[in-house]
C-alpha cells in the first residue's frame, strides 16, 4: 500500500513537472519574500543541464539591473540583503561553473546569508529538487500564480526623488563615515581571494565591479577604505575591472541603488565589457 501511494506520489509530480514545462516555461519566476525572490534567481541558473556563460553576482545593487539590458548571455544571481560572498560560495558549489562571472563588490562588509546557502547545500533536499522541480521555490504553485500576475503587470520604475534621496543620505552618514576595522577588513578580502582564486582554477574567467553610487557614499570613509584596500589586493594588472564612467551622472534613488533608467544604462556598460571578453 505504501509502495502504490509512493508511485502515485511520484507520477502525479512528474506530471505537474511536465505541466511547468508546457504552462508556464517562459513565465520569469517571481516570489513573495526577498528569500524566495534570492532562491529563484539562483534556481534559474543551478538546475541547468549546461553551464551559464556569463553570471553576475552582487547585492541589492546588483539585483536592480534589468536583464533585457543586460543581454540572453547573462545570468544574475545577485542577493539583496547579503554581501557577494553569498553569491560567490554558490557559485563555488555550482555543478556547472559559468564561463565568465561579473562580481560587484560595493558591499563587502555584509555578511552571508546562510538560509541560502543551507537551501542550495543541505542533503538529501538539496539533490532532490535536482530532479523534481515541484520541490524547488520557482515552481512552487503559489509563486507560480505571483509570477504570472506579476508578468502581465509591468513593475513601477524606480525613478529619482529628493526627499528619498535625502533621508537615504541621512540613513547611510554614521555607518559610512566609520572605517572598518583593518582586521575585518583583511579577513573579508582573504577570503574573497581564496574563493576568487579556486574559481580560476576551475577556468572561470573573473571581472570585478565597482558600481556607482552617490558622490557623496564615494568620498566616504568606509568606502574609500574598502575600496583602496580593494585596489591594493586586486590590482589592474592582475585582475579585470569595469567601473562607473565618471562623465555621466548616476542617478541613485536612496544614496546606493540606481535608478531604473541608470540602472538600465550601467547594465548596458556590463554588456559591451562582455562582448569583448
Amino acid at each position: 500500500m505504501i509502495s502504490r501511494s509512493l508511485f502515485l506520489t511520484l507520477g502525479l509530480a512528474l506530471l505537474y513537472s511536465a505541466a511547468l514545462k508546457g504552462c508556464f516555461g517562459d513565465i520569469p519566476r517571481s516570489g513573495f519574500t526577498q528569500h524566495q525572490a534570492n532562491v529563484i534567481r539562483v534556481e534559474r541558473v543551478w538546475h541547468r543541464k549546461a553551464a551559464a556563460d556569463t553570471v553576475l553576482v552582487g547585492t541589492s545593487l546588483a539585483a536592480r539591473l534589468p536583464g533585457s539590458a543586460l543581454g540572453s548571455r547573462f545570468d544574475s544571481i545577485a542577493q539583496s540583503a547579503t554581501g557577494p560572498m553569498t553569491g560567490l560560495k554558490l557559485v563555488e558549489r555550482m555543478p556547472h561553473a559559468p564561463r565568465l562571472l561579473y562580481v560587484e563588490l560595493n558591499m563587502l562588509h555584509q555578511g552571508l546569508d546562510h538560509e541560502v546557502l543551507d537551501y542550495f547545500g543541505s542533503e538529501p533536499m538539496a539533490s532532490l529538487r535536482s530532479w523534481l522541480p515541484l520541490l524547488r521555490q520557482s515552481e512552487q504553485p503559489v509563486n507560480l500564480f505571483l509570477s504570472w500576475v506579476t508578468s502581465r503587470r509591468p513593475e513601477a520604475p524606480a525613478a529619482g526623488d529628493e526627499s528619498r534621496l535625502a533621508t537615504g543620505l541621512a540613513y547611510l552618514k554614521p555607518q559610512n563615515e566609520t572605517e572598518m576595522s583593518p582586521d575585518v577588513l583583511k579577513s573579508k578580502i582573504e577570503e574573497l581571494k581564496r574563493c576568487l582564486a579556486g574559481l580560476r582554477s576551475r577556468g572561470v574567467e573573473i571581472v570585478l565591479v565597482e558600481f556607482p553610487v552617490h558622490p557623496q557614499v564615494r568620498a566616504s570613509r568606509r568606502y574609500t577604505q574598502n575600496f583602496n584596500a580593494l585596489s591594493e589586493a586586486f590590482p589592474d594588472r592582475d585582475w579585470a575591472w569595469v567601473r562607473p564612467p565618471m562623465d555621466k551622472d548616476w542617478p541613485v534613488t536612496d544614496g546606493l541603488h540606481l535608478t531604473s533608467a541608470a540602472a538600465e544604462a550601467f547594465a548596458r556598460v556590463l554588456a559591451k565589457d562582455q562582448e569583448s571578453r
